[in-house]
């Protein structure tokens, strides 16, 4: 039940339930974050973090999100959405206002170093892990009152009597849990993928037997094909389309996403597919997870020399993926040759020096946007 104070007015609570667009029935509506407002009341009381900058953090920290799943932006969103409400509903000091910002901006990303009250709303998050299934780890909790295992079971057994487990069926942000759970007990059938996107649907509810009928659907990226020219890179995705039956045998269990014993899939209702780099179905999140996964640096490694006669032949490449092997493969030769061997392979291969001119990146061949989009470090 929420609470009013000072800071967060009813007026001001509604107005953000009713805006949310996402709506409330998944893991980060308003049931979250008022489990995370009486996590927060609870740390400033103990910890004298500021109480006015924690209870704003609770009910802002999630309502810019547009899906329950991948949405790496959506604090940064969120810390935009305070500053626009910032004179309208509620009233901070600038200071004040620097640490709800740098709280909302960056709650998702794990970190644990910060100043005491963004420390603070964190903890007030993390503490409501249970609502998918994870217990909070202190390890990756900020202040010690948090850590204490008291207070992470006071907050976990909160977190699990939600409205996730309670619900007249599971939705799709609970059927997420059900497919890592599928993915987990099969995990011989995915030895040779990388799960890159999963959603799911229920087909049939039997709550007298204990069972549900579910169908998913799975993008995968497999490991071993691949195209001559890079060998880290697949030619293509799997898509899987399968039906399941899931049984459960304890009925207290029966409206716990993860807690079925059984799966059987249908043999008759399986679909096995494929989806290519430039469908334009594909979706963008696929592409980006995808791209996360390369071995960038066995690209380079496959190709050590340009100028033998395994020059690769970019226009074979799908399109989507040209931009990134050129600078994969540029990037490599430049942090193996060093800078003054760079500028020497490039002036004894005009061809190239000029794509390097023409693309007015000679030293800096990976954008911004690209570079954040895989890893690529210097090996020891």
């Amino acid at each position: 039940m929420f609470e009013p104070s000072k800071t967060v007015s009813r007026e001001f609570f509604d107005h953000l339930v009713s805006s949310h667009e996402l709506g409330h029935d998944g893991f980060h509506g308003k049931d979250h974050w008022l489990r995370v407002l009486h996590n927060a009341r609870e740390i400033a009381a103990e910890t004298g973090a500021n109480l006015r900058v924690l209870e704003l953090f609770a009910v802002l920290h999630d309502s810019q999100r547009q899906n329950e799943n991948h949405d790496p932006e959506h604090g940064h969103r969120a810390a935009a959405y305070a500053v626009e409400l910032k004179g309208t509903w509620f009233e901070l000091a600038d200071d004040e206002m620097e640490l709800l910002v740098e709280a909302c901006r960056y709650h998702s990303d794990g970190i644990v170093e910060a100043h005491p009250t963004v420390q603070a709303c964190w903890d007030s998050d993390r503490l409501d892990l249970g609502r998918v299934g994870v217990r909070p780890d202190p390890r990756f909790l900020c202040t010690s009152f948090a850590k204490r295992p008291e207070v992470i079971e006071a907050a976990f057994v909160r977190s699990t009597q939600g409205v996730l487990m309670h619900a007249s069926d599971l939705n799709p942000s609970a059927l997420q849990l059900t497919l890592q759970k599928l993915q987990d007990d099969w995990g011989e059938n995915f030895r040779e993928y990388t799960v890159l996107s999963g959603r799911a649907e229920v087909i049939s509810v039997d709550p007298e037997n204990l069972t549900r009928v579910i169908r998913s659907y799975l993008y995968l990226f497999p490991d071993g094909d691949s195209f001559d020219f890079a060998r880290t890179i697949p030619t293509s995705f799997v898509t899987e389309e399968c039906v399941w039956t899931l049984t459960w045998s304890d009925p207290d269990e029966f409206y716990d996403p993860s807690g079925f014993t059984e799966s059987d899939y249908d043999t008759e209702n399986l679909d096995i597919g494929g989806a290519e780099w430039d469908d334009p179905d594909l979706p963008d999140e696929v592409f980006e997870r995808a791209i996360a996964h390369i071995d960038w640096w066995g690209t380079g490694e496959w190709l050590d020399d340009w100028e033998q006669n395994s020059t690769p032949k970019f226009m074979e490449a799908p399109a989507r993926l040209r931009p990134y092997l050129q600078n994969a493969l540029a990037l490599y030769r430049r942090q193996t040759l060093g800078r003054k061997g760079y500028w020497l392979y490039l002036a004894a291969h005009p061809k190239f020096l000029w794509q390097r001119i023409s693309r007015q990146s000679i030293w800096r061949t990976i954008t911004p946007e690209q570079f954040r989009s895989f890893s690529f470090h210097r090996r020891s």
